[in-house]
């Protein structure tokens, strides 16, 4: 069972690589860095994962928590996936400040036992979700934002 790990950073380089570290040489990890971020962070998590061959920095974007941005940057990092050839049996979205509370060899059993479920969780646009009390019309406006993002990247 081979897990990919897509990340979503834009600080503590650190626990960022902590993180990468953590998961088996043969799981795939792309790392999507905040555009906002300054660029000697991206340089200094690329030095701090130099000779990991399984680590993939993907194309950047404005990734503003609950906005329009966070799925251009999800997109770019499912594209660069599909893209490079990068192959998995599951993949899990992280953000830099995510850290798995079970071990590799946990997660690989119970996706094995699972095998051809998805985890997902979905809400109906018109009702408000449990992390955001945005208005209907926002979320209709971000849903549009998601899918000219998704055209464009060719999703």
């Amino acid at each position: 069972m081979i897990v990919g790990y897509m990340l979503l950073v834009h600080e503590n380089p650190g626990q960022v690589q902590r993180l990468v570290s953590a998961q088996p040489d043969n799981s795939p990890v792309l790392i999507h860095v905040d555009r906002r971020t300054p660029d000697d962070f991206q340089e200094d998590l690329a030095r701090r994962l130099d000779g990991r061959a399984n680590v993939h920095f993907v194309p950047r974007f404005a990734s503003r928590w609950g906005s329009a941005g966070i799925m251009r940057a999800t997109f770019s990092l499912i594209g660069s996936a599909i893209e490079q050839g990068i192959t998995f049996d599951y993949a899990t979205l992280l953000s830099g400040a995510d850290y798995p509370i079970k071990s590799n060899a946990e997660i690989a059993r119970f996706l094995e036992r699972h095998q051809g479920s998805e985890f997902i969780e979905s809400f109906a646009m018109e009702k408000p979700n449990r992390w955001s009390a945005m208005g209907e019309i926002t979320r209709r406006r971000t849903r549009c934002s998601a899918i000219t993002s998704a055209s464009a990247a060719g999703l």
